[in-house]
């Protein structure tokens, strides 16, 4: 009798442990390992859904004095490969009307840099770039928002997976009108305006229906009661579906109805390419300009060694078919 107390008492304490997890308790190993067991196996899915995409969208954000800069682009992207070809200009906030034009930038990365080019008389001209970071992966744009939090520059999968994340709490929520996961942690990574390491509190939302997409963010902004959202909207219903809208702005824990806008995307194009996209086409040279200084890339093997090659192999084996014929007729000899 002794023992099956013992069996009963157990039995309780991990239900109690269960439950607490599903609840947001627990401590920071036992959420780790509880939102990892369910997010890893969705990763894989959503990283064929949400890269190799080719896109276009219309951007704009306040620039204050009752303006607003507006923005046309266009490209694909991959996880590690982004190309932006765009239009902006400087409108009036109330009538829309153009103020200011800028020239067309096209934006570009690979594993190795980050680059910006503009059209010249006769060419491109490079602007600005930038190396990648020891990861090999260049800033994100916002349309990896999916799969990936563009304020940190890493994928959900990394920020669990990173030893220095605090888990803090995961729940079932509403947010904005569906059923979330809301997983709380402390995250470590660059502040984008300081670019020092720093630590900050930030919840995401899952959707588990649409296969574990993120719905959005929440980033606290310094020790004060503001944040920063980023709302994600998706077109249609069912898993893994296109991207729609992508919406930053500042909230205020104490007051419910301040928000200050900060930018917004909305995608008239979001179109799944399947494969992998060649890294060629995202390098300085795919428009005519050259590598950076000690940028060196693997050269592929040119198609005449492979033919070749195919020669000398075919060559081989016709030296062994006519030696083993020959040992045939010689043996019935």
């Amino acid at each position: 009798m002794g023992a099956m107390r013992r069996l009963y008492f157990w039995w309780g304490v991990g239900g109690l442990l269960l439950v607490g997890a599903d609840r947001g308790f627990g401590t920071d190993s036992d959420l780790r390992e509880l939102f990892l067991s369910e997010y890893r196996q969705a990763y894989d899915k959503l990283i064929q859904n949400y890269t190799s995409i080719e896109y276009s969208y219309r951007g704009e954000n306040p620039s204050g004095k009752g303006l607003v800069q507006m923005q046309e682009a266009e490209g694909k992207f991959d996880l590690n490969l982004y190309l932006l070809r765009s239009k902006g200009w400087v409108a009036k906030s109330d009538t829309r009307e153009m103020v200011r034009e800028y020239k067309p930038v096209i934006s570009g990365g690979n594993t190795k840099y980050a680059f910006e080019i503009i059209e010249g008389g006769k060419g491109y001209l490079l602007r600005n770039w930038e190396p990648a970071s020891p990861s090999g992966r260049v800033q994100f744009m916002p349309f990896i928002a999916p799969i990936a939090d563009q304020w940190t520059n890493r994928t959900y999968l990394e920020i669990a997976e990173d030893a220095e994340t605090k888990f803090l709490e995961m729940r079932d929520t509403e947010y904005r009108g569906r059923k979330v996961k809301q997983l709380t942690v402390v995250v470590s990574h660059l502040d984008v305006v300081t670019k020092k390491p720093t630590r900050t509190k930030s919840s995401y939302f899952f959707d588990p229906m649409r296969g574990w997409v993120c719905a959005g963010w929440t980033h606290d902004i310094g020790s004060g009661t503001r944040y920063l959202e980023s709302h994600h909207e998706y077109e249609g219903e069912g898993e893994y579906p296109p991207l729609k809208v992508i919406e930053v702005g500042e909230r205020d824990r104490q007051d419910s109805k301040y928000y200050e806008f900060r930018w917004r995307i909305e995608f008239t194009r979001f179109e799944r390419l399947g494969g992998k996209l060649d890294e060629s086409e995202f390098r300085l040279s795919a428009f005519g300009l050259p590598e950076p200084v000690g940028v060196e890339w693997e050269r592929p093997v040119r198609w005449y060694l492979w033919l070749m090659l195919a020669g000398v192999v075919c060559l081989v084996a016709g030296g062994v078919f006519y030696w083993l014929s020959r040992r045939r007729a010689g043996g019935t000899n």
